[in-house]
């Protein structure tokens, strides 16, 4: 499973252009640590105060034991890595990120990443169905139903564009170093823009 991580976490990376990011391994939490937080047993990544200072936690629980076999597990996996990578490099940037932007982030990684095996059309499934896990609150179902509307619409507008992959990752390269506010305003222009062209579209059909 070390080396299912390490994989996931290099193309991470690799995508973004980032060198600087420590092994999440260092970074993992077990079910103790998660009961001592007083945490629920979810995949998560957590900020745990150190003195004037902050350190990052990674919990994968089940998902570490069926990610090879189950595509939910896979993605769960992705996500976390995913947000721990976000979170460091913005830290180590002495940036700050919205919960929104992280978990935005980890839906355009899931698709990134499958995309990488099945293709840019067939991974846009990944947002036909999503399904919230235990003990989640109001908010946060919410903010991770904008999350992933944010990054579908996202996506579909990059692949009409039919992007080179140099294109591509610079495009990704550029946008990930952007302030938090920035890319959520432009992504967020590019979902109107795209429910728009969508709304036309049926309209032309009557």
């Amino acid at each position: 499973m070390s080396l299912v991580l390490s994989l996931i976490q290099e193309k991470i990376q690799r995508i973004y252009g980032l060198s600087t990011i420590p092994k999440v391994q260092q970074f993992l939490l077990d079910d103790r640590h998660i009961e001592d937080l007083q945490l629920n047993q979810r995949p998560q990544v957590v900020l745990i105060p150190e003195g004037d200072d902050v350190q990052l936690g990674v919990y994968l629980g089940e998902a570490m034991n069926h990610a090879n076999h189950d595509l939910q597990h896979y993605t769960s996996i992705v996500e976390e890595i995913s947000h721990f990578v976000y979170l460091f490099w913005n830290l180590d940037n002495q940036r700050q990120v919205s919960l929104l932007d992280i978990e935005v982030q980890g839906e355009l990684d899931k698709y990134l990443l499958l995309a990488d095996q099945w293709g840019f059309s067939e991974a846009l499934t990944i947002f036909e169905s999503y399904f919230f896990r235990h003990n989640l609150s109001e908010e946060e179902k919410e903010r991770y139903r904008e999350a992933s509307e944010l990054s579908q619409h996202f996506i579909e507008k990059i692949i009409a564009g039919q992007p080179s992959q140099p294109e591509l990752l610079q495009y990704l390269r550029e946008l990930y170093r952007k302030s938090s506010p920035s890319r959520i305003s432009e992504m967020s222009k590019i979902r109107n823009q795209m429910k728009r062209k969508k709304l036309v579209g049926k309209k032309k059909g009557w």
